[in-house]
């Protein structure tokens, strides 16, 4: 039976090996791919010269290949006759070209994709400028300098890339012939300013993409109505106050990164209406007017984070019914009030960063929130009225504050809530704020000052996944897990436990990670490891204790199936106890 195994195997390894050799039998730097029996790919690597592919065409019996891909290539130029009877759908090639001769692209049957990365030339050249029934043109991580008007005949392009090359300008007309054209991608240059008339005679113009160059006026970027998606991001613009003269149809707008320090109160007035996402990020805010938002009723997601802001009007969110998503993270905010009473329908805040003390009627209404990030500010207690009319969130972190107490029930509205994050505060009892977090699964307490967990913390969160208790001073958890019976990952590092019981955990045992690093020794008893015989034989579940020592070892052996006597594992005496004898037994 054995040999007939190794002879079948042996007939399906040649059978492959043939078939895949068979596809580029005289190319040995390409490789042929298939799907469904027809070729799909040809990868080539290494081509020291163009010239190297003219056998390829043939030996394919001149079938046509869906994409060409040349990678690790050296050579510098594509001669005239490189492709001839080649027929390509999609060629893409990281070769330092330097000259591509005016007629070798012209000889490509059926190219529709062409995208060229790493090249030495300067200028679009003439040869890719003929081919006029181009989809997609990529030139990236070049040296493109200038764009004159070689794409103008390309009048079926829908994508053109030139990404991270150095262009410094662009002709006014450089795309007046791509009516098609619905995606630009200028982005990472050195542009300094655009034609007023640049994007204009591109009527199906969608998206233009503009970050990271050197601009320092919005002209000519917004003159064409149609286009949907602008980003701008991390150039050099100081002001946006005049930039909208024409009624756009705009959806997504990206300023973020820009030192415009001040918004004029008229900056975003109807033109822009139909704005639904609007990015200022790091734009070194530090005020805005009341009414700036005033006519952006369609806004579903706005970006303010990482500025200067002190104060916000109480006036300035009013206007956005649809808002759905917020960020005001990495500001100076410290007091907030009612500021989203009109909001009804966000979903996501993300307030960290700031120097928030309290909650007070921050929420008040939000019936759709899910998602709040109060991290990193200066809480000092929760009340039980902060999160009482915001029964959907999902996700509460309340990480790096100052919470010293939680009043009872706080969390008690919050039956969805899945993740609650209290890291770093001063928390030494969560007063049975957890009596209904029905869909809690995960629960960070670690950096708090913690010295026990009363027995029935959690018996009502049966759902919980992982706890993280690292970094306490606990001595005592009182069977706290002891009805977790979904528990797989727990962390109980660097606190002054010194004996865990087996009746700490559920039945059927289906924790699979432990951390617990840094656990003080019994008095008197600091020369042995920890020892244990927990006893899993009832429990088939896999799960161990992440680290080295005899801990490890036994839960490892209590895991293994049975070697000898009909499968059965010799059983020893079980004390059910796990008690640490040194620090550092597990990482």
């Amino acid at each position: 039976m054995s040999y007939k195994t190794v002879y079948l195997f042996l007939c399906f390894h040649v059978v492959f090996v043939h078939g895949k050799q068979s596809l580029c039998p005289n190319i040995e730097k390409c490789g042929c791919r298939e799907s469904y029996k027809k070729l799909s790919q040809v990868d080539c690597r290494g081509i020291n010269n163009m010239t190297e592919l003219k056998i390829l065409s043939k030996d394919l019996e001149f079938m046509l290949i869906p994409v060409l891909k040349i990678r690790q290539c050296k050579a510098k130029s594509i001669p005239s006759n490189s492709f001839f009877n080649f027929s390509i759908k999609s060629f893409s090639s990281s070769c330092p070209f330097s000259n591509i001769d005016d007629d070798s692209l012209k000889q490509i049957d059926s190219l529709r994709e062409l995208k060229l990365f790493t090249t030495e030339f300067t200028e679009i050249p003439t040869a890719v400028g003929r081919l006029a029934d181009l989809r997609v043109l990529f030139v990236n991580d070049g040296k493109l300098t200038h764009v004159n008007m070689e794409v103008q005949n390309m009048t079926r392009l829908r994508e053109l890339i030139l990404k991270n090359n150095k262009i410094v300008q662009i002709s006014e007309k450089a795309f007046h012939g791509n009516s098609n054209l619905k995606i630009i991608d200028l982005s990472e240059n050195n542009l300094t300013s655009l034609s007023p008339e640049i994007f204009e005679e591109s009527r199906n113009l969608k998206k233009v993409l503009l970050q990271r160059n050197r601009l320092n006026s919005t002209k000519g970027i917004f003159k064409n109505s149609n286009i949907q998606e602008i980003n701008i991001r991390d150039n050099r613009l100081k002001s946006i106050d005049d930039a909208f003269k024409f009624e756009l149809e705009l959806e997504v707008l990206d300023l973020g990164k820009n030192p415009l320090k001040q918004i004029g109160p008229k900056a975003f007035d109807w033109k822009v209406r139909q704005l639904k996402t609007l990015i200022l990020d790091q734009c070194e805010l530090f005020s805005l007017p009341s009414m700036v938002f005033q006519y952006l009723t369609k806004l579903e997601k706005l970006d303010l984070s990482h500025n200067k802001l002190e104060t916000i009007s109480p006036e300035i969110f009013q206007a956005l019914r649809n808002l759905r998503e917020i960020n005001l993270s990495g500001n100076e905010i410290r007091i907030l009030g009612d500021l989203f009473t009109k909001n009804s329908r966000l979903e996501r805040i993300d307030l960290s960063e700031n120097f928030i003390k309290s909650c007070d009627s921050i929420f008040y209404g939000l019936q759709n929130l899910k998602s709040i990030d109060l991290s990193a500010n200066q809480l000092e207690v929760i009340k039980k009225s902060d999160f009482l009319t915001t029964p959907s969130i999902t996700n509460l972190i309340l990480s790096k504050n100052n919470i010293s107490k939680i009043e009872s029930g706080s969390f008690s509205y919050l039956e969805h809530l899945t993740n609650l994050s209290l890291s770093f505060n001063r928390l030494m009892s969560l007063n049975n704020s957890l009596k209904n977090a029905p869909e809690l699964e995960i629960l960070l307490l670690k950096n708090n000052q913690f010295t026990e967990i009363g027995k029935n913390e959690f018996s009502n969160s049966p759902k919980l996944k992982r706890i993280n208790l690292g970094y306490n001073s606990l001595t005592d958890i009182h069977g706290a897990f002891r009805n977790l019976i979904s528990l797989e990952t727990l962390t109980i590092s660097q606190n002054r436990l010194t004996t865990l019981t087996r009746n700490t955990f559920s039945e059927p045992f289906k924790l699979k990670v432990i951390y617990a690093s840094g656990l003080l020794p019994k008095v008197g008893e600091t020369d042995r490891p920890w020892k244990t015989k927990i006893n899993k034989s009832s429990s088939p579940q896999r799960g161990w204790w992440r680290g080295s020592g005899s801990l490890a070892e036994a839960i490892r052996r209590a895991d293994e199936p049975g070697r000898k006597n009909g499968g059965k594992r010799k059983e020893g005496k079980s004390d059910d106890c796990v008690s640490n004898q040194r620090k550092g037994v597990v990482r």
